[in-house]
This record gives structure tokens, C-alpha cells and sequence, in this order.
């Protein structure tokens, strides 16, 4: 069952008009579970979805979520796997170069919302492929990406952090308690936290 999301101690559910949408974080803060869920949440929409992530906990927290629904979820670790690929709603990216491989042998790549998930780990092909998109979820450490100042510079429709990083981001974070992060959109702001599903 996915994990609620609460926005200012109201219910929280994030959806495709909510992106692009910048996720800042360092370990231990929280910002990985929360990721995890917001993409979950869109999973239920019934958004497609490219899943890379650096770290195999990643992968395994998204399944705990969408716990049921693994039939609709493909893993992808080579170019092959992505004639079937189509025929589900998440692709999950065994490495960072088969994202750049998706570009060309997954049919409905451009119809997908991209999920990178760690930021800090990945190359400026990455950033190269993504950036140009609107419907992506970047989330990590921004002081550490090879692509932070591409990133600061980008204008997304949702930022949400757990803490303020080095480069600028348009965004001031009042003071927050652990687990919680800051969460502004055109249309919503506030404190952004994940109430774990017990």
C-alpha cells in the first residue's frame, strides 16, 4: 500500500501537473523514501513511468508500495528487453546507459514520465537526455551533480527540499523538523512529509 503524503497536515497526492519537479536531499534526511512515493502515487494514476535509480533499495522501496501490482513492471538490464517494453507501465533501468537506449528502442519513450532517482551518481549523458523534458522527477543532492548549475538554472513546476543546498534554488525553507521537507508549486506550497503506512 502506497504511504500517505500530507502537505501542511492536509492530504497530499501528486500528480502529472506537478512536474517537472526537483526533489533536493542528502542521505539520511528522508528525500529518498519521499521520492519513492510521489512516484508510486503517479503509478496509481496509471502514469508510465522510466525508473532509474543508482541503488537497488530504491527499486525495492517502489515495489513495497505498489505491492500487487507487479505484473505491470518490467526490469530492464539490456537492450532486448524493450521490444516488450511498451506493454508495461513502469521500466525500470538496470544502468544509467540504458536510459540513453530507451531513447531509441522504447516506442513510447517520450510519453513517460522519468524518474532519476540519486542525481549525485549519474553523468551529464543523463542530464543531457533529460533536461529538455518537462515530465521528469530529478531527485538527490544537488551540490554533488555533475548538471547543478543545468538544473538550478531550469524552472520547475515543483520543488520540494529538506534542506537549502550550496547553488541557489528558488526557494526559502523555513525551519523544519526531521523527515520533513519544503514544497512549492504555482498552486500549492507548504511542509511536505510521508506518514509510513504501518
Amino acid at each position: 500500500m502506497i504511504d500517505k503524503t500530507i502537505l501542511d497536515n492536509k492530504d497530499f497526492i501528486f500528480e502529472p501537473n506537478d512536474l517537472p519537479c526537483l526533489i533536493q536531499y542528502k542521505e539520511k534526511m528522508g528525500g529518498s523514501h519521499l521520492s519513492v512515493v510521489l512516484v508510486a502515487q503517479l503509478f496509481a494514476q496509471g502514469v508510465k513511468i522510466i525508473f532509474l535509480c543508482a541503488y537497488p533499495m530504491a527499486r525495492e522501496q517502489f515495489m513495497e508500495q505498489i505491492d500487487g501490482d507487479y505484473e505491470k513492471v518490467l526490469f530492464v538490464d539490456s537492450v532486448i528487453n524493450f521490444k516488450e517494453a511498451t506493454n508495461f507501465q513502469v521500466v525500470i533501468l538496470a544502468n544509467e546507459s540504458l536510459l540513453s537506449d530507451a531513447t531509441t528502442h522504447l516506442l513510447d519513450f517520450s510519453e513517460r514520465v522519468i524518474f532519476v532517482k540519486n542525481i549525485e551518481k549519474f553523468s551529464e549523458t543523463t542530464f543531457d537526455i533529460v533536461m529538455e523534458r518537462e515530465n521528469i522527477i530529478l531527485s538527490g543532492d544537488l551540490d554533488l551533480c555533475v548538471a547543478k548549475e543545468r538544473i538550478a538554472a531550469k524552472l520547475f513546476t515543483t520543488t520540494i527540499a529538506f534542506n537549502t543546498p550550496s547553488i541557489s534554488i528558488p526557494l526559502v525553507l523555513p525551519e523544519l523538523k526531521k523527515w520533513t521537507a519544503y514544497m512549492k508549486s504555482p498552486s500549492r506550497k507548504g511542509v511536505i512529509e510521508v506518514i509510513m503506512d504501518k
